[in-house]
């Protein structure tokens, strides 16, 4: 993880204020999670991942779109980004997780059910 050892390195991003408020009084009760950046709109966002080292990034689901969120995970394939909507009710997760999984000897069933398990997306 980045930052300091043992911490969940989070930015806070563009929420309503009372999501907000719930949001970092959560994290900051949490052992382990700490609010390293909290911006008020997403236009300060640029750089600031990087240099925070973070971790975690939430934000509005306004506040990003697909764009920006494939840039951020491109600038920092570790991030992992949750993006919740104004009620708090629905969140997305957004991650980059490259790796690489020996799959050994493969039938040409197994092949095939591999290549449908990697092209399945969730709605």
């Amino acid at each position: 993880m980045g930052g300091l050892v043992d911490s969940i390195q989070i930015v806070l991003v563009d929420m309503p204020q009372m999501l907000h408020d719930i949001v970092r009084e959560k994290i900051e009760g949490a052992p382990g999670m700490r609010v390293a950046v909290d911006l008020a709109d997403a236009e300060q966002l640029d750089g600031v991942v990087t240099r925070a080292h973070a971790d975690v990034l939430i934000a509005g689901v306004e506040a990003l779109d697909a764009g920006h969120v494939d840039r951020l995970l491109a600038e920092s394939p570790r991030l992992t980004v949750l993006t919740i909507d104004r009620e708090g009710r629905e969140t997305v997760l957004y991650e980059l997780r490259p790796h690489r999984r020996r799959l050994g000897e493969i039938s040409p069933e197994r092949l095939l059910d591999v290549v449908r398990r990697a092209g399945r997306v969730e709605a």
